[in-house]
């Protein structure tokens, strides 16, 4: 039975990621990877009084929102495409 257990975590995990890749895409998927990484550092730096964050940390933390501002500010606009005009 709980060989059942991580079999039944993974899948379940790899079928949440599909569907946060579905609806919300790549780039803001990466962005919510990043800052569940760094609420959880801030939470365990909160309930153990002798872990804190460290420099790395609240730069990796600082950047990450900063490049969640940009992405949401200017947004990629794709290229118009050129038409061809047929010369036949």
């Amino acid at each position: 039975f709980l060989t059942l257990v991580p079999i039944l975590t993974n899948s379940a995990g790899g079928i949440l990621v599909g569907l946060v890749i579905k609806h919300a895409g790549t780039i803001r998927k990466g962005f919510a990877l990043i800052f569940g990484i760094l609420i959880s550092g801030i939470v365990q730096s909160l309930i153990d009084e002798n872990k804190t964050l460290s420099k790395e940390d609240i730069a990796g933390g600082v950047l990450a929102a900063l490049s969640l501002w940009m992405h949401a500010s200017f947004p990629y606009v794709a290229a118009p495409a050129k038409m061809k005009a047929k010369a036949e």
